[in-house]
């Protein structure tokens, strides 16, 4: 048994799910324009959580890379927060982040949608 699974007294399990407090971008759809002149731009992801059993929290960032065929999903960091370098060519990528405290699970996502100036 994991040691921060805590159950009541009828043996139910009162260990609590982490909880988002603040996230940055505060909006779940990104819509970036780039060009040749521009053609990266830094995204910042930054998710502030709690646990309420005051259990240690774990971060696991995944980018989801989309075609009309199939889905290219990476773990791209296991830290508190994310830099993303969106580019060319035009698509929609998904940035998600899931946050355990090794029993319970919370996640959060944003839509990063690329496009190319003039189009």
């Amino acid at each position: 048994m994991p040691e921060n699974l805590q159950t009541t007294e009828d043996g139910e399990n009162s260990n609590h799910a982490p909880r988002v407090l603040e996230y940055l971008p505060s909006t779940h759809v990104i819509n970036i324009t780039l060009s040749d002149s521009y053609p990266t731009r830094e995204i910042n992801f930054s998710i502030d959580a709690e646990d309420p059993d005051g259990d240690a929290l774990f971060y696991k960032w995944e980018v989801s890379d989309c075609t009309a065929s199939y889905c290219k999903i990476n773990v791209v960091s296991t830290e508190k927060n994310y830099n993303y370098i969106a580019s060319l060519p035009v698509k929609e990528i998904f940035v998600g982040v899931e946050i355990s405290d090794s029993v319970n699970n919370v996640y959060h996502y944003w839509i990063v949608r690329i496009q190319r100036e003039g189009l």
